[in-house]
């Protein structure tokens, strides 16, 4: 959707170098365009978890850095990743602060598109699409909501795949692409092996080193509202233990 039509509008002769810069700079728009959405996320969460005046602010700026720093400037391989964070960002910037099955056949249409879009810039982005029809339909049934408002965005979203799934089962044989095909050793299930190419083009040791430096950090402040019985700090202590 966004290939073809930059193929059709930009000059035909462009070299191949400036292909590849026109796709980074698309993949850096969006990275830019995510921060934004995030910020709208984060401070959804900062709201309901009650955070306020000075503390808010740490907590903003602490989720920006870690954006900034940590995500925006991971290296990317193509344009998927960065399209995938702006649709899934702005997915749960919705759903966190209008639910997951609002009313309305327009939030339907928008939040099913929006499903379907991600499940399309990256097909391994199908667990959070499964995570989300899992929590929508537990949102209908405890708020005695019509089940009508998950069958219309998982219809909106199968509308938006259906193309693809049925033109790549027809010409290939599977839906899957094939990087997921290489990166599961599909046909066959092979962990050891998923896990080694997985280790070698999407991740590397910076990567691991990095997650698990911010695991270590994270338990300074939960070791501190541990020994906060008396909620001195406030919602940070709420939102550690979450």
């Amino acid at each position: 959707w966004l290939l073809i039509p930059a193929y059709r509008l930009l000059p035909g002769d462009l070299p191949l170098l400036a292909c590849y810069r026109i796709g980074v700079l698309v993949g850096l728009i969006a990275v830019v365009i995510a921060l934004f959405v995030f910020q709208r996320l984060l401070g959804a969460v900062l709201d309901r978890g009650g955070w306020r005046g000075e503390v808010r602010r740490l907590g903003t700026a602490a989720g920006v850095a870690f954006f900034v720093l940590f995500i925006g400037a991971k290296g990317y391989y193509g344009m998927d990743a960065p399209l995938v964070l702006v649709l899934g960002l702005f997915y749960l910037s919705r759903v966190s602060r209008r639910g997951t099955v609002a009313a309305g056949a327009k939030a339907a249409v928008i939040d099913g598109l929006l499903l379907g879009l991600l499940f399309m810039a990256r097909v391994d982005s199908l667990p959070l699409i499964v995570a989300a029809a899992a929590v929508m339909t537990v949102e209908a049934v405890a708020g005695r909501r019509s089940i009508g408002a998950v069958a219309a965005r998982l219809a909106v979203a199968a509308a938006v795949a259906a193309p693809y799934l049925i033109w790549s089962t027809a010409r290939f044989g599977t839906w899957l692409p094939v990087s997921a095909r290489i990166k599961s050793g599909f046909p066959v299930i092979d962990l050891q092996q998923s896990l080694g190419v997985i280790m070698n083009t999407s991740l590397n040791r910076t990567d691991v080193a990095g997650f698990l430096a911010a695991w270590l950090l994270a338990l300074g402040p939960w070791s501190c509202s541990r020994r906060d019985p008396g909620g001195r700090y406030g919602p940070a202590r709420r939102w550690s233990h979450t």
